[in-house]
């Protein structure tokens, strides 16, 4: 839509700005009246990183900086992985995954 829609403004673009919207629409999803909507329930990205930076860098095993560091470095993988490889945890044939970062997610209405 940015190519299509006063392109000019090609020039103010950061990545801040679809981070930022993109973020605010799961925002809307996840409290607003979409909440209803089975295939968006809540912003589950940003919650898991949330909660893997609480988890490492309030805990002590990281620093604000490593933490981010090695997310980046990691690059694109399921935040469970990454949170598996960042804490060095041992990983079996038939891993399943059990991580709760958010704690029991309700059932849509």
């Amino acid at each position: 839509m940015n190519e299509r829609y006063r392109s000019y403004r090609k020039i103010f673009e950061t990545p801040f700005w679809s981070e930022g919207n993109a973020f605010y629409w799961e925002m809307l999803f996840s409290t607003g009246s979409f909440r209803r909507c089975t295939n968006v329930r809540i912003c589950w990205g940003a919650l898991q990183f949330c909660a893997l930076h609480a988890e490492l860098e309030d805990s002590g095993k990281m620093t604000n900086r490593d933490c981010h560091d090695g997310i980046l470095r990691e690059n694109q993988i399921p935040v469970e992985m990454l949170r598996a490889i960042l804490e060095n945890q041992e990983l079996s044939k038939n891993f399943q995954t059990n991580w709760k970062f958010y704690g029991v997610i309700p059932a849509s209405p």
